[in-house]
């Protein structure tokens, strides 16, 4: 068997991650995200967000969520807590910011400036 070559998560998967664990609590307590994001006086568009690592989470909603989905072991806590702030921390590519393209990250955008990639409509 293959072993992969350790490389570090970027930002998104770690939030992914964070998501995740954040909607199996909430779920675990029978909780619909609109319950939650009212008690956080968010907008559960936000916390839909928040749950698919589309963005990141305070340190506020997450010890609300924390207390509201009865997380009360010092060790998982440290777990989610850790999760959301490796969740803030930048990409290892954010080092070289000074030699890549400030380019479009949208595929097209891509395979129009790349020499030799058919600028097509394959996904």
């Amino acid at each position: 068997m293959r072993r992969r070559a350790s490389r570090p998560l970027g930002p998104t998967v770690r939030r992914r991650r964070l998501g995740a664990e954040l909607r199996r609590l909430r779920e675990a307590h029978s909780l619909k995200l609109e319950e939650v994001a009212e008690k956080l006086g968010l907008a559960p568009s936000t916390l839909s967000r928040i749950e698919t690592g589309k963005a990141p989470t305070k340190s506020a909603y997450l010890t609300a969520m924390l207390v509201m989905y009865e997380v009360e072991d010092p060790g998982a806590r440290k777990v989610v807590v850790d999760m959301a702030r490796e969740g803030h921390r930048k990409g290892w590519w954010s080092n070289y910011d000074d030699v890549l393209p400030r380019v479009s990250t949208s595929t097209w955008a891509w395979r129009r400036r790349l020499p030799g990639c058919a600028a097509t409509n394959r996904t």
